[in-house]
């Protein structure tokens, strides 16, 4: 039986804080195999790992304020996000993602492996569209999880 995997994008309806969401909508469209499953969150905060529930590998999308350039994102692991000082407070929701799962960690919870995309946003006006910038970023962080989701349901077959 192959592994569960979550792929939850958080985020809001303010501009590029959008993003996590913009990411789900592209998966969405894709074929994906039954043990995918997608998500979008508002803000959960604290509550984050919650939605974590059964799941053995979560990948997060989130849109972050780190000083980046523009639409730049990175993928980091639960070890290299949590020594990540650039991520550390730095989202636009109550608590961040990296708050949220050190927490977690502090408190004890059996985290799954955790794989997060970040992307540096340019506006978060309220009720904003998503900009241009971060939309060609969307579509590459879209296409980089459906490879590493193929290569996953690949090795997991054999």
């Amino acid at each position: 039986m192959a592994e569960m995997i979550k792929v939850i994008g958080l985020g809001s309806p303010h501009g590029d804080d959008r993003a996590g969401w913009e990411v789900i909508r592209l998966l969405q469209q894709q074929a994906l195999p039954d043990n995918i499953e997608l998500q979008a969150l508002d803000r959960p905060g604290p509550a984050l790992p919650n939605y974590f529930d059964d799941a053995e590998t979560v990948i997060l999308i989130d849109a972050c304020d780190a000083d980046w350039a523009i639409g730049e994102w990175r993928q980091l692991n639960l070890e290299q996000l949590l020594d990540c000082s650039e991520l550390q407070g730095s989202s636009s929701h109550q608590l961040g993602v990296a708050d949220s799962l050190q927490l977690a960690v502090i408190t004890g919870a059996e985290l799954p492996a955790i794989r997060l995309f970040c992307v540096q946003v340019s506006q978060c006006g309220q009720m904003a569209e998503l900009s241009t910038d971060l939309s060609a970023s969307c579509h590459c962080i879209a296409e980089t999880i459906c490879q590493q989701l193929s290569c996953a349901v690949e090795s997991s077959e054999t």
